[in-house]
Formats: C-alpha cells, sequence, structure tokens
C-alpha cells in the first residue's frame, strides 16, 4: 500500500482527478490522507467528496474551509465571511442544500491531526512545543504561523524525528 497526502482541493474536481491519474492512485490498495480543505472556492464540491468516498483507505484532516461547510450542512450556517471565500460556491454545488448525510458524515469523520509512523499530517499549524494533543482545534485548522520553524528556538527531542505536513501554509520539512 501506498501512501498519498493532498491538501485544499477546495472544490476543483479536475485537478482532484489529474492527481489520482498522474499519481497512479489505486483506489482500493493506497491510502489517501486528505490534508483539508476539500470544500469551497471551485464549483465541484460534491464531486470531489464523491470521489473521496470511493477511496477505501482515506483519511481526512479537517480543514477550516470543511469546518465552515459543515457549519452550514448542520446549521444553515451562512457567515459572510465564508460565502466570499468560497462558500457560496460550496452550497451551489449542492444547489443550495441540502448536503447528503455521507458528505456530512465524511466532514464530521475529520479529525484535528493524523498520526502515521513519523509522520504528523495537519491542516493548520502547531507547536513543535507542546503535545499535539495540547493544541486547540483553531491552531492545528485555523494557525498559519507555523509554516517557518524559525518562529522556535530549539525542536523538541520528541519532534526531531518527525516529518511534518502542514496543509494550509504550504510547509513541509523534515525537523
Amino acid at each position: 500500500m501506498k501512501t498519498f497526502a493532498i491538501g485544499d482541493i477546495h472544490g476543483a474536481y479536475k485537478a482532484l482527478m489529474q492527481c489520482f491519474k498522474r499519481s497512479k492512485f489505486d483506489y482500493k490498495k493506497d491510502r489517501l490522507i486528505v490534508m483539508g480543505d476539500v470544500c469551497d472556492g471551485y464549483p465541484d464540491v460534491k464531486q470531489c467528496i464523491e470521489e473521496l468516498l470511493k477511496v477505501k483507505h482515506c483519511d481526512l484532516v479537517i480543514g477550516n474551509h470543511d469546518m465552515w461547510a459543515l457549519d452550514w450542512a448542520l446549521r444553515g450556517d451562512k457567515p459572510e465571511i465564508w460565502t466570499s471565500q468560497g462558500g457560496d460556491r460550496t452550497m451551489a454545488s449542492y444547489n443550495g442544500g441540502p448536503m447528503p448525510q455521507a458528505h456530512i458524515d465524511f466532514l464530521k469523520g475529520g479529525q484535528l491531526w493524523l498520526e502515521c509512523e513519523s509522520q504528523v499530517f495537519v491542516h493548520g499549524g502547531f507547536n513543535p512545543d507542546i503535545s499535539l494533543s495540547a493544541h486547540s482545534a483553531q491552531v492545528l485548522v485555523w494557525d498559519r504561523s507555523s509554516g517557518d520553524t524559525r518562529n522556535y528556538r530549539t525542536i523538541p527531542r520528541c519532534c526531531q524525528q518527525l516529518l511534518i505536513y502542514i496543509a494550509g501554509s504550504f510547509f513541509s520539512a523534515k525537523i
């Protein structure tokens, strides 16, 4: 089984399919780690989630746009900040709603972070000076300051052999 990671799909179905094709992704054998923000942006969120549901081994690390979409699906929340940043396209993808229960369950099943052997996947940020479980959802999903490890004077021994992937800040480095 190969493991693939992808982040910030933002409803771009055509790009998602190109990634699967070019990587020769096997829906039944390979593992896919989705690093948040499946929703908002491009107009094909519904198609993207339908496609991800076909993947046998798919883990979602929830992103801030996914949380906004989930708030809309569960409570009808439509804050202007969300709709102006692609939420309007998510709603349009579902013809104004409702979102199918399988899609809600997919988003609700999203994790704040995922540890896989010596790798950690988050959407937003993290502080290597504290354990992941001590982080708030706000930091793990929304923070964008972690992309620069120069912010940290020393990296604790527990994190020195981890490969950290942060989707929201487009950062990947072995620390």
